[in-house]
């Protein structure tokens, strides 16, 4: 005798997840919320966005070389948290005004758009508001500079060579 026309379906199913889990290493029922002998294996903690190599390189530089943004600029905090992911870097200006960073190796309209996020959702906050943006590129692409400029955000093209303390002959500066 066949089980019910429901039963079985909920079986296939059931068998199809449980092969799928063992390819991709999750549990065998999604719905499953933690149940330590259902589970097949763990993925260990979500490490987020990665930066690439010279990106991360660049913030780190420019952490330690702030003034490179202007004289009287002060470091707050690199990677600063919110609630749609960190600012690479959060500093105050000679005047105290709160300033959000963010740093690209090729500054494209995507990294323009990513900094106008950030800087509405900070200018909610009283304690940084007022918060002004500045786009930190090695190289800056031309309709990158005009969307960043037409929303009051001042670019920084970095000098990678320059923030390592790499001098270049037959340069005149």
């Amino acid at each position: 005798m066949l089980p019910p026309r429901g039963a079985l379906h909920r079986q296939r199913r059931r068998r199809a997840l449980d092969g799928h889990a063992r390819q991709v290493g999750r549990a065998a029922d999604p719905h499953d919320r933690g149940d330590p002998a259902r589970r097949e294996h763990e993925l260990g903690l979500d490490p987020g966005l990665q930066k690439d190599g010279v990106e991360a390189h660049l913030q780190e530089l420019l952490a330690e070389h702030i003034t490179t943004l202007g004289d009287g600029y002060t470091l707050v905090r690199r990677e600063f948290p919110t609630a749609i992911g960190p600012v690479d870097i959060l500093c105050r200006d000679a005047d105290s005004a709160t300033v959000a960073v963010e740093i690209k190796r090729r500054g494209e309209i995507d990294g323009v758009e990513q900094l106008t996020r950030y800087l509405e959702l900070l200018n909610r906050d009283p304690h940084l508001a007022p918060v002004r943006g500045v786009f930190a590129a090695q190289e800056i692409k031309p309709q990158a500079r005009v969307l960043a400029t037409d929303r009051g955000i001042h670019c920084v093209t970095l000098d990678y060579d320059a923030l390592r303390g790499i001098e270049h002959e037959g340069t005149l500066f």
